[in-house]
C-alpha cells in the first residue's frame, strides 16, 4: 500500500471507440487457488463490497473445491467462502483436490500436480467461454499460471495480482513465471518495492505494472472485550498492555523476533502481554517451537498464542500496541487495520511497510531480525503513551485520506477497463468490439 502515493498509478480510460464496454456490466472472473484467510482473499472480499455492480457483473471461482462444511466450521478452518457468498457473491469452484492435502509426496506429488494444471486449464477455458468472461482477474502462483494459459488460449485478457516474486524465482519456476507475466494485460502490486522488483525480473519489459493498497473495512468486534480477555486468559487488569500480532503462524513472519523482544520488555515493564494471533498453515514444527520456546522463558502467562480463527475485530479491541516483526512481506492488509483502528505501530522495514508506516510519524520502523531494537521501540510506546497517541491519530489520518476500500475499488476497475480496451485494440476480437459493430 503506498503511503505516500509517489508511486501511485495515473489512470486515464480508453475513450468513446470503446465506451460501449461499460455501456453494459463488464463480465470479470476473479481466479484463485482457494479462498482461505490471506492478504489476497481479504483484498478480494473488501473489493467485493465496494465495487459497482452497475456496471461489472463480478464473480468468484477457485481451482481446488472448498471443504463441504457447515458455514461455522468453514469459517473456524479459515475458509471465506461463506463470507463472499453472505455479501451476496457466490464462490463456485473447477473442482479440483489441494494436491497438498491429498496424501502424495515426491515425483507423485509433481506429477499429479502437473495432471491437476492441465484440467485446470481446460475447465477454465469451459467456463470462460460459458459464461463469456472479459477479464480474468488472477491470484496465487497456480492459478495466475493457469488464467494467462486459459486468457490466451480465448483471447480474454488477464490481470494478475502479485505480492511478490518469491515462487517464480525458484529455477523450475522461472520459465513457466515470464510465461505467465509475459502474457498478462497488467499486474497489480502493492508497493514500490515490489513494482521494481518486477520490473527487473520481467523479461517483458512493456508490461503495465499497477500499484494498488488493499483498501480495507476497519474490523469490528461481535464479542464483548471482557469476554474475549476470559476466553484467552489475559489479565483482568485495566493497567495492564496487551502487544498485539496478527499474522499466520509462518516463520517468516517473526513471531520468534517478537519472542525474544518479549522477553525484555517483560523484564523492564511489569504490566504488559503479548497476544500473537494467527490462522495454522500446517507449520507444525514451528508452532511447536514457538510454545517450547515460551515455556523456556517462563513466559506462559504473558506471551499467549491464539490460532482459533472468528470475527478479527474481537481481537483487535484488545491490542494496546500493534507489532509486526515480519522479515519477509509486500505490504500486509494487517498493517492498514492497525492504521485504520488508530493503533499506535512498531513494524520492521520489509516490502512495501515503510510505504505507509512513516518513521517518527505514523509509527515506529525498525530493522529486521533485531530483536533488541524492536523492544527499545515498544518501550518507548509503553512509557510515553502520549507520543502512542499521536502516532496512532496520525497513521488514521493517512488511512483516511489514501487507504480507504473505495479508493481501492476504483483503482481496480479502472485497470480492468484498460485491459479490455488494450485487448479491443490489438485483437479486435473482444466482445466490446463485437457490439459496438
Amino acid at each position: 500500500m503506498n503511503r505516500g502515493l509517489e508511486g501511485r498509478a495515473t489512470f486515464h480510460l480508453t475513450p468513446l471507440c470503446h465506451q460501449s464496454a461499460m455501456d453494459r456490466r463488464l463480465r470479470v472472473l476473479s481466479l484463485m487457488n482457494k479462498l482461505t484467510v490471506g492478504g489476497h482473499e481479504c483484498g478480494r472480499l473488501t473489493l467485493a463490497k465496494m465495487i459497482d455492480q452497475s456496471r461489472f457483473d463480478y464473480r468468484f471461482l477457485t481451482i481446488t473445491q472448498t471443504p463441504d462444511l457447515p458455514d461455522e466450521e468453514l469459517i473456524a478452518a479459515a475458509y471465506l467462502k461463506p463470507l463472499f457468498e453472505e455479501a451476496g457473491f457466490p464462490v463456485e469452484s473447477l473442482g479440483l483436490q489441494d494436491s497438498r492435502s491429498d496424501g502424495t509426496r515426491g515425483r507423485l506429488r509433481v506429477l499429479g500436480s502437473a495432471f491437476g494444471m492441465l484440467r485446470s486449464i481446460r475447465r477454465l477455458v469451459k467456463y470462460i467461454r460459458e459464461n463469456r468472461i472479459e477479464v480474468i482477474d488472477a491470484h496465487h502462483t497456480s492459478a495466475m499460471f493457469a488464467a494467462s494459459i486459459a486468457g490466451w488460449l480465448t483471447g480474454v485478457p488477464v490481470v494478475l495480482t502479485a505480492y511478490h516474486l518469491a515462487a517464480w524465482q525458484r529455477p523450475a519456476m522461472s520459465l513457466p513465471g515470464q510465461l505467465t507475466f509475459g502474457l498478462a494485460a497488467a499486474v497489480i502490486t502493492d508497493s514500490r518495492v515490489r513494482r521494481d522488483e518486477m520490473r527487473m525480473w520481467c523479461c517483458r519489459k512493456s508490461l503495465p505494472i499497477e500499484i494498488v493498497p488493499t483498501g480495507i473495512f476497519p474490523p469490528a468486534p461481535v464479542t464483548p472485550a471482557a469476554e474475549m480477555r476470559k476466553q484467552i486468559g489475559l489479565p483482568d487488569n485495566a493497567d495492564t498492555k496487551v502487544v498485539g500480532m496478527i499474522a499466520a503462524f509462518m516463520e517468516f513472519k517473526g513471531h520468534e523476533d517478537l519472542l525474544d523482544a518479549a522477553i525484555q520488555v517483560c523484564r523492564d515493564e511489569p504490566n504488559v502481554v503479548f497476544l500473537c494471533q494467527g490462522a495454522s498453515r500446517g507449520q507444525t514444527e514451528y508452532e511447536n517451537r514457538l510454545r517450547r520456546r515460551i515455556a523456556e522463558s517462563g513466559l506462559q502467562d504473558r506471551f499467549f498464542l491464539r490460532t482459533a480463527s472468528g470475527e478479527i475485530g474481537d481481537v483487535w479491541q484488545l491490542i494496546d500496541i500493534f507489532a509486526h516483526p515480519t522479515r519477509f512481506d509486500s505490504l500486509p492488509c494487517v498493517v492498514m487495520e492497525a492504521m485504520a483502528l488508530c493503533k499506535p505501530s512498531v513494524v520492521t522495514d520489509i516490502g512495501g511497510i515503510p510505504e505507509v508506516v512513516e518513521h517518527e510519524a505514523t509509527g515506529l520502523v525498525v530493522s529486521s531480525r533485531n530483536p533488541a531494537q524492536f523492544a527499545e521501540s515498544l518501550l518507548r510506546l509503553l512509557r510515553d503513551p502520549g507520543e502512542a497517541e499521536q502516532f496512532a491519530e496520525a497513521a488514521r489520518r493517512r488511512y483516511e485520506e489514501h487507504l480507504a476500500p473505495d479508493q481501492m475499488a476504483r483503482s481496480i476497475e479502472r485497470i480492468w477497463i484498460r485491459a479490455v480496451s488494450r485487448e479491443s485494440v490489438s485483437t479486435g476480437q473482444t466482445e466490446a468490439v463485437r457490439d459496438a459493430a
